[in-house]
């Protein structure tokens, strides 16, 4: 592991509303990147390469951002990377950044992560009613849990403590539990329900 010493000189952050309608996805950027750079008191100049976080594309309603914004991050001509890992992508940006400089891959890296799904109708496509969504229950007093029988012990790295196990019910037209799939693995576990639904679906002639 390396040495390399590795610290955060600045930070910056936009004003936090429910839309930004004053500034596009670029402009948004730029804000905060000017900001984290006035705080650690350096020039556009002296970023040696960029590291971005974001979403999925389809929630800003623009594919691959980081190729049009490298003007905004004064990073034309510099590497840029783009770090998604679903729900972790703010925390992972900062470690791709943080790695690379310790790596000594990079002396001064700027890293951002960002979204701005007011550009996009992600918020309709995700608010479709059934059947394309169902509705999903919030099981906060574990009634539902506990009478699926799914609220049960869990081990992990030698901790023992109740959570849920993750399992699929597959329930016909008439509301009846017609198979019970356990997610012992992801790998394949959407092949068996996908198996399990087709023996519900009548054959269209």
């Amino acid at each position: 592991m390396s040495k390399e010493p590795v610290a955060v000189v600045g930070i910056g952050q936009t004003k936090h509303v429910a839309a930004r309608r004053d500034v596009s996805i670029a402009g948004l950027v730029r804000e905060a990147a000017q900001a984290a750079l006035d705080d650690a008191e350096l020039p556009w100049a002296d970023i040696d390469a960029v590291v971005i976080g974001k979403a999925p594309d389809f929630f800003e309603g623009v594919m691959m951002p980081e190729l049009y914004l490298a003007d905004a991050l004064g990073a034309v001509g510099k590497p840029m990377l783009r770090v998604h890992t679903a729900g972790s992508v703010g925390g992972s940006t900062a470690l791709v950044a943080a790695n690379l400089v310790a790596a000594r891959v990079h002396g001064t890296v700027l890293t951002l992560a960002f979204e701005k799904q007011s550009e996009s109708n992600a918020m309709w496509g995700l608010s479709l009613p059934i059947p394309f969504q169902q509705p999903l229950l919030a099981d906060t007093e574990l009634t539902a849990n506990k009478a699926y029988g799914v609220w049960q012990l869990k081990k992990l790295w030698g901790r023992e403590y109740m959570g849920t196990i993750r399992t699929t019910f597959v329930v016909d037209a008439k509301g009846r539990v017609t198979d019970v799939i356990k997610a012992q693995r992801i790998k394949g576990h959407a092949q068996k329900v996908l198996d399990a639904v087709k023996g519900l679906v009548s054959p269209t002639r």
